[in-house]
């Protein structure tokens, strides 16, 4: 299995740090995201300019990319050019976002638009989003451990193609999280 990990927090987020070591583990992770953060960007791409993109240093086995572009260009990006043909990828994830994607936010998120052009381009995604309840450290590695089991799970059920889940994963320990629940998308309305 080969993962392509994404975001809208950025190449240095914790978030996808804590998603990439977890994910290594279960297949070949390549990250392509942003150079810095882009929350909020929804569905954008760049047409008017030169996406410029720079290899970094990461984790052992693992090939990153910063990408000067919009999360969904991140996707496509490395779907269209930066992985091999010979190795493309079965999956995309995108996450961990730091706050929760409910609701309306999927229109305005750029973590979920990047698994939404995931879906585009007829590979399954997986959009993951933790609580941000204001506490000084985010419980990122029991989200990557929830994320590594869902994605686990949807290999084998092997899910459609063009489909995107949308994960929230409360801000708690492993075991104190009780268990995963399957949910309709709500509304969620903002004022000033």
């Amino acid at each position: 299995m080969h993962i392509l990990l994404s975001n809208d927090d950025g190449i240095h987020a914790p978030g996808l740090a804590a998603l990439a070591n977890s994910l290594k583990q279960i297949g070949k992770v390549t990250i392509a995201a942003p150079d810095r953060e882009r929350s909020a960007t929804g569905h954008a791409i760049t047409v008017y300019y030169p996406l410029r993109v720079r290899q970094v240093p990461y984790a052992d086995d693992i090939t990153a990319y910063a990408v000067d572009g919009t999360p969904a260009d991140c996707v496509r990006l490395a779907l269209e050019a930066l992985i091999p043909a010979d190795d493309p990828c079965t999956l995309v994830v995108s996450g961990i976002n730091k706050g929760v994607n409910l609701g309306t936010d999927v229109i305005y998120s750029g973590t979920v638009s990047a698994a939404v052009e995931a879906a585009v381009m007829t590979l399954p995604a997986i959009a993951v989003s933790m609580v941000d309840d204001r506490q000084s450290a985010l419980p990122w590695q029991s989200a990557a451990q929830i994320t590594s089991q869902i994605v686990l799970a949807t290999v084998k059920r092997k899910i459609d193609a063009d489909t995107v889940l949308n994960i929230n994963i409360p801000a708690l320990p492993y075991h104190q999280i009780k268990g995963v629940q399957v949910t309709r998308l709500g509304m969620r309305r903002y004022k000033d």
